[in-house]
């Protein structure tokens, strides 16, 4: 599940990959529910925020994401913002879809993305597996200043251990 931060986006698809393995005779809990998520970790929560940011806009702008919650979240981009990046190739990266950041609030990066400081990113994990996922797969950002390769070491060596003693 791609772009999938949010809990409620969780187990919005953990209800649908569940009925979807039963219909199907399949054991739902055998069905791994995996998530991939554009991840920046940065001793100031915000420069991390900052750096995945235009990466939101991008996925909002293009239509990508298949959320199945957003709009209950109160987290749909305006109409008339969203047709004037229509028609944009996804290709084309992010710029042309720089005009849509300043509607990209926190609440969007945060159910799209993990993004913050170590504790906020902990946080976000450990909440992301008691509502279903079985893994995770980060996507590295750099923070400004910072480098992709310090946010795989952040995660890998003090994230994720927190994690794991987290989850029990």
């Amino acid at each position: 599940m791609e772009a999938c931060g949010s809990v409620y986006e969780v187990g919005a698809f953990s209800a649908e990959i569940s009925a979807g393995a039963t219909q199907t005779g399949r054991d739902p809990k055998g069905v791994k529910r995996i998530v991939r998520l554009n991840s920046c970790i940065a001793p100031d929560g915000l420069a991390a925020r900052e750096a995945v940011r235009p990466s939101v806009a991008r996925y909002l702008g293009a239509g990508r994401v298949r959320s199945k919650t957003l709009k209950a979240q109160g987290l749909d981009l305006p109409t008339e913002a969203l047709q004037a990046v229509a028609g944009v190739p996804y290709a084309a990266g992010v710029v042309p879809y720089r005009p849509l950041l300043p509607l990209v609030t926190d609440r969007h990066v945060d159910a799209l993305t993990l993004a913050g400081t170590i504790e906020e990113v902990i946080n976000h994990v450990v909440g992301l597996f008691g509502a279903g996922i079985d893994g995770i797969i980060i996507r590295p950002f750099a923070p400004e200043g910072g480098t992709i390769e310090e946010t795989i070491v952040t995660f890998g060596s003090e994230v994720w251990p927190r994690v794991m003693t987290a989850l029990g």
